[in-house]
């Protein structure tokens, strides 16, 4: 189990470390990084098909060894009546160890996700405002407005200047980013 594990986490890591590292960039777009955490979920995800590759790759007598113990029931703890349930090893481990290992990382990377996600969908017209019809623009500062009075509203932790992002100046800022 150990090889098993250890083939696992040293690609996950890899790929973490890649991700992480693009992330810390100072130059990155906010919809660069909300792209690179999505690109790692579906790699996650794709890895709770790969038990039998990794089990391929561990240890046979791993398992043979585990095979002959035999797990019984803390009746200290669980006074229950109901028969005894056998599970084999390596159901146990998938289930138990490596697709839990693999839910509780795609749940963390969703919550930060979500997190990206909020700013992009606020701010990542400011990576691309010279893309922007004016149309487009006047309702993306609309946007921004809206979400910054919700902000206030709800926890006072925005300022007022915020309220002063318009159309006008979001045009200005575009005229800068041309030049």
């Amino acid at each position: 189990m150990y090889d098993l594990m250890s083939e696992f986490w040293s690609e996950i890591l890899e790929r973490f470390d890649s991700v992480s590292k693009a992330l810390q960039n100072p130059h990155i777009v906010l919809n660069e990084a909300v792209g690179l955490l999505f690109s790692l979920i579906g790699y996650l995800q794709q890895k709770r098909d790969v038990f039998d590759g990794y089990e391929r790759q561990a240890i046979e007598k791993v398992y043979k060894a585990a095979e002959r113990r035999v797990h019984h029931r803390n009746g200290c703890w669980d006074p229950g009546t109901g028969e005894e349930t056998h599970v084999a090893p390596r159901e146990w481990f998938k289930t138990q160890v490596f697709l839990t290992t693999i839910d509780n990382l795609l749940q963390e990377l969703n919550r930060r996700l979500d997190a990206y996600s909020v700013m992009s969908e606020k701010f990542g017209f400011l990576c691309h405002l010279h893309e922007l019809s004016h149309d487009e623009l006047q309702a993306s500062t609309c946007h921004v407005r809206h979400f910054a009075c919700q902000r206030r509203a709800s926890s006072g932790l925005w300022s007022h200047d915020v309220e002063h992002v318009t159309k006008d100046e979001a045009r200005r800022l575009r005229a800068k980013r041309r030049n």
